[in-house]
């Protein structure tokens, strides 16, 4: 992020406890971004993202999800994404 007077800053990532809240913000997300293309599949694709999310991060995860972490567990359950 980058602010008018050119100084940039980064998030800084905090660990969130789950809660019905964080579960239906990644979800919420991940059907903004799925559903057009995907509109059958994508509550299984999120399911399961939030399924290996609470394996990796049981009791709080890391917002914001690292971009590594992310990608390894959307591509584990990308065959889930049929259109």
């Amino acid at each position: 992020m980058e602010f008018k007077n050119g100084d940039k800053t980064e998030l800084t990532p905090v660990y969130e406890r789950w809660t019905p809240l964080i579960d239906k913000t990644f979800r919420d997300n991940f059907k903004a971004i799925f559903s057009p293309k995907f509109p059958k599949t994508t509550d299984k694709f999120c399911d399961c993202i939030l399924e290996k999310l609470k394996k990796i991060y049981p009791d709080s995860v890391l917002v914001p999800v690292p971009q590594t972490t992310m990608n390894n567990v959307a591509m584990e359950c990308k065959p889930l994404l049929e259109p």
